[in-house]
């Protein structure tokens, strides 16, 4: 209103200057006059248009004035109206102001929140007052914006919460503005989280105790099975060097034909149990494929003499002399493979063949084939022909035993290896399965200067003790040794052992049985090798049922120096004896 006034004014001076102007423009001169005039006028419309602006500009800052209002309004409402509670608190933790969120929750009037000097802590239950103090002090000190907590109403509700913080000044004083949010879903969602965490780390752990219970199983099968056959092919061994009739020596064939089919038998099963629980590691060393092929050769050719089967192998001249290869599995696989080609092949021949396909840097492309003229199998057969226990012949009539683990435990193998067995075959067309691998080439190795063992005899004067508790296994182990030539003494567990190595320290090599009652041979190891003196580094061979992959290293983790598993074969018995008595 004092600016309309003040504009009024202004006009009306103007209208009166042009009055007084005119009123003396006969006293003047005409020129001056006339100026007079004009200026008067000129005056008296920018006075007007003054005055329209300023209405105008009136008009617009009430808009705006409004406008403003209504949006304080808004933020208050939405403040109010917030889901989540909204209050501002000073360093000490009182609560300067408060939505209704946050009222209806502590269950506490907004004006009494402030009026009756409520401080933050009111509303936090005591376990966790301490712990909020410190967090307000970060808070305001600039070093966390979150935390989480619970806050508890007057009627003993307790709600967790997260709370996020602002940093405000208020009367130029340090405040916070906090948002507290309700989190209880969200604990929920965790607390689900948990529990399936927890339920998947509990089937974790039962597949495990599964997986051990099935391996303990497999490991006491391998024991209580090779035990007796330890025996049964012992004494055939022995049997076998006797002056015999050929009806006595079919006899004997029998017998060792049927022991080491079960052997085989046992062994598929235990590979399949040490694939699944993954306990299959490759091993590459430098490999000579020609001489691989040459060894592969000898190992079938009596039986392909004795089936009158064409048997050849061969390794073309592009192969190179050496890669790095696992082979022990790779011979695992290529054996499995052939023996089935025999055992499907009545007539015509068996083939063997290791070709390159090409050298890349430092790799080699090798083809592995294996062909026969055998049975061959329908194409219907041929999608479950590597499935474990799968038999392309199923019926109660079938010609071909076997468990159907082999071709399993050859496809396994070779996709650890980094390949895939595929085969082509027709009935009444024999078949051919080839696999193609990745080989690193390898330089040749080192040769060694040590001499060949003998596998029959060992030197007469070697002292060896056999720590065995079967008494079959002590005859068969006892009877071996002595037909090479040399005596040995006999302990039937770890304890009588320890007393028969302190009354003589001077064994050369200790045979040592692993399961046994009273001390077994890894404690019995250990005992052994923590004596003062020579007695500490004597030879310990494993000679031990247990037959699993890791069986092994945990002998050489004992402290043992080698190790061979039952049924014993009299060649790698007394070899092995040799490579630690000498010749």
């Amino acid at each position: 209103m004092k600016k309309i006034k003040a504009t009024s004014f202004t006009v009306f001076a103007g209208f009166l200057f042009s009055s007084v102007a005119l009123a003396t423009s006969g006293r003047r001169g005409e020129s001056l006059n006339n100026t007079l005039l004009i200026l008067s006028i000129s005056l008296g419309i920018l006075a007007v248009i003054f005055l329209i602006l300023t209405v105008l500009l009136n008009k617009k800052l009430k808009k705006s004035t409004i406008e403003v209002i209504d949006y304080k309004k808004r933020i208050k409402q939405i403040y109010d109206h917030s889901p989540d509670s909204i209050f501002m608190i000073d360093r000490d933790g009182k609560i300067l102001s408060a939505n209704l969120c946050m009222s209806r929750f502590v269950k506490v009037k907004k004006a009494d929140l402030v009026s009756q000097e409520k401080t933050i802590y009111d509303f936090i239950p005591l376990a966790y007052k301490k712990e909020m103090a410190n967090n307000v002090q970060l808070m305001l000190a600039g070093k966390i914006e979150t935390c989480e907590t619970s806050m508890i109403s007057t009627d003993g509700a307790i709600l967790p919460v997260e709370m996020i913080a602002s940093r405000l000044r208020k009367n130029k004083q340090k405040v916070l503005q906090i948002r507290a949010r309700d989190i209880t879903q969200r604990r929920k969602a965790e607390e689900k989280v948990d529990e399936t965490k927890q339920l998947v780390k509990e089937a974790e752990a039962l597949a495990l105790k599964s997986t051990r219970a099935k391996d303990d199983f497999f490991a006491n099968m391998s024991h209580e099975i090779r035990t007796p056959l330890n025996g049964i092919l012992g004494m055939t061994q022995l049997l076998s060097d006797t002056k015999l009739s050929e009806d006595q020596k079919e006899c004997i064939n029998t017998i060792m034909y049927s022991t080491n089919n079960l052997l085989k038998t046992i062994n598929h099963v235990l590979e399949i149990s040490k694939i699944e629980s993954g306990q299959i590691k490759l091993e590459p060393a430098p490999l000579d494929l020609h001489r691989f092929s040459d060894k592969i050769f000898f190992k079938f050719q009596e039986e392909a003499e004795e089936n009158g089967l064409e048997f050849n192998c061969s390794c073309k001249d592009d192969v190179p002399a050496f890669v790095k290869a696992d082979v022990n599995y790779l011979e695992q696989v290529v054996t499995n493979l052939l023996a089935n080609a025999f055992k499907f092949t009545k007539e015509g021949s068996v083939h063997f063949n290791i070709d390159c396909k090409k050298i890349q840097s430092s790799q080699a492309e090798i083809h592995f084939q294996i062909i026969d003229t055998g049975i061959g199998i329908e194409k219907a057969q041929q999608a479950k022909l590597f499935e474990k226990f799968a038999q392309a012949d199923t019926s109660s009539t079938r010609e071909y035993g076997g468990t159907g683990l082999g071709l399993s435990i050859c496809k396994e193998l070779t996709e650890i290896m980094g390949s895939e067995i595929k085969v082509i075959s027709s009935p009444g067309q024999g078949s051919t399965f080839y696999f193609t691998l990745q080989l690193p080439l390898a330089e040749a190795p080192t040769k060694s200067e040590s001499t060949t063992l003998s596998a029959t005899t060992i030197r007469p004067d070697a002292k060896i003790l056999l720590v065995e508790d079967n008494l079959v296994n002590q005859k068969v182990c006892v009877a071996l040794l002595e037909k090479a030539g040399v005596n040995i003494d006999t302990a039937e567990n770890g304890k009588v052992a320890i007393m028969m190595i302190r009354r003589n320290p001077d064994y050369d090599v200790i045979l040592m049985d692993c399961q046994m009652p009273i001390m077994d041979g890894f404690e019995t190891t250990a005992q052994l090798r923590s004596m003062r003196g020579g007695v500490a580094k004597t030879p310990i061979i494993a000679l031990t049922a247990h037959a699993l992959a890791d069986d092994k290293q945990k002998c050489l983790d004992a402290g043992m120096d080698d190790y061979l598993s039952k049924p014993v074969n009299r060649k790698s018995l007394i070899t092995l004896v040799n490579k630690y008595v000498g010749e």
